[in-house]
C-alpha cells in the first residue's frame, strides 16, 4: 500500500489543510471503490494509520481510503464560521475525485468514522443519501449532553443553543426514497460511556422503519481497542458489499 499525506491550501478555510490516503500499489480497475473515513475529537487523520492496523487490512484490496483532517468541527459549518462541510463536500471531495481514479459512484462510495466521525458520517450519509452506499458510524456521537464536560468548545461549532435530536430531524426532513437506499450500520461497545444514547438513536430509526439498518453491540470501550477491530469488520463488509454487486 501507498500512504500519501496531502497537505494543500484550502480557499474555504484559508488555512493549510491535511489529508492521508491509503491507495492500492496497483488500481487492476478504471475506478476505486472508496472508503471516506473521519477520525474523532482531539485527534487528526493520523490516528487510523497510528493507533489502527488500517494499512494491513487494506492490503491487496482495491480500495482507497480517504482520511481528511477537520479538527473539532464535527464536520459542521461551524458557528465561528470555519466552514468545515463546505470544505469537504464542495472542495476536497471533488478535487480529489480529479486527481484520482475515484469511483463516483454511490454504489462504491462508503463512510465511517468513529466517536466524532461517527456522527460527522452520519450526517453526511442522511443530508446526501444519493452520494453513498453504505455508513458505518463507530461509537458514534449521537447527543451531546454525553460530551460536554470534555468539550468547553462545543458553542464554537454549534453556537450558544445546542439543537436538540440533530441526526433524528436530519432523517425527518430527508427524502425517505433516497434513505431507502442506504445501508446504516452502527457499531458500540458494551462499555461504551455512550452506550444508552445510542440505545435510544438505534430505538428511534427502527421505529422509522429506516431500511437496512443494523445496530450491534460488542465487547469493548470507547477506545481503539474496539475501533481497531471494528475498521476490520468494517472493510469486510464493504469487500462483501462490493462482490454482489
Amino acid at each position: 500500500m501507498a500512504i500519501l499525506k496531502l497537505e494543500r491550501f484550502s480557499k474555504i478555510l484559508g488555512s493549510q489543510k491535511v489529508v492521508r490516503l491509503v491507495i492500492p500499489d496497483q488500481i487492476c480497475t478504471g475506478k476505486v471503490t472508496v472508503l471516506w473515513l473521519f477520525h474523532g475529537l482531539g485527534d487528526d487523520g493520523s490516528c487510523w494509520l497510528r493507533k489502527t492496523r488500517l494499512e494491513a487490512f487494506l492490503a491487496e484490496k482495491q480500495i482507497i481510503a480517504i482520511i481528511p483532517d477537520m479538527g473539532r468541527s464535527f464536520y459542521q459549518n461551524m458557528a465561528d464560521g470555519q466552514l468545515y462541510q463546505d470544505y469537504l463536500l464542495n472542495e476536497l471531495m471533488p478535487q480529489l475525485q480529479k486527481l484520482l481514479p475515484l469511483s463516483l459512484a454511490p454504489k462504491h462510495n462508503y463512510l465511517a468514522g468513529n466517536s466524532m466521525g461517527g456522527f460527522g458520517a452520519l450526517q453526511f450519509a442522511f443530508k446526501y443519501p444519493q452520494k453513498f452506499r453504505t455508513v458505518f458510524a463507530l461509537s458514534p456521537v449521537v447527543a451531546f449532553n454525553a460530551i460536554k464536560p470534555f468539550m468547553p468548545d462545543l458553542n464554537s461549532v454549534f453556537g450558544s443553543k445546542l439543537p436538540e435530536n440533530y441526526l433524528q430531524n436530519l432523517i425527518l426532513a430527508a427524502d425517505s426514497h433516497k434513505l431507502q437506499q442506504l445501508e446504516c450500520h452502527l457499531l458500540i461497545g458494551n462499555q461504551d460511556f455512550m452506550l444508552k444514547e445510542n440505545k435510544i438513536f438505534a430505538t428511534f430509526l427502527e421505529q422509522q422503519k429506516f431500511c437496512n439498518f443494523d445496530f450491534k453491540i460488542s465487547v469493548g470501550k470507547h477506545d481503539w481497542i474496539f475501533w481497531d477491530t471494528a475498521i476490520e469488520k468494517v472493510i469486510t463488509q464493504i469487500i462483501d458489499l462490493e462482490n454482489r454487486k
